[in-house]
């Protein structure tokens, strides 16, 4: 099995559009963004835990609240492309 090219996943991402655009770009750039930052609040979470031996509730709030809309933008993106994919195979 071939590992597909860069260019086949940007093209076969969950993103609305049938080519690449800019509107894949920014789906992907936002998408990627949120996970980093997702990550890297749940990183300083964890240290702040570690350092003061105690959780505070609103910091563990912040990071649920975070990964819900890191998963709740990717889950809009794949049901947006499906939706497109379902019009346009109905459209032919």
């Amino acid at each position: 099995m071939e590992p597909k090219s860069w260019y086949q996943m940007w093209k076969d991402a969950p993103v609305q559009g049938t080519d690449t655009s800019s509107t894949k770009l920014i789906y992907l750039t936002a998408g990627g963004l949120g996970a980093l930052s997702a990550a890297l609040l749940t990183i300083g979470f964890i240290v702040h835990t570690f350092y003061h031996k105690t959780a505070d509730l609103v910091f563990a709030g912040a990071v649920a609240a975070m990964w819900t809309a890191v998963f709740g933008f990717a889950t809009s993106a794949q049901n947006n492309k499906a939706r497109v994919d379902q019009t346009t195979q109905e459209t032919k």
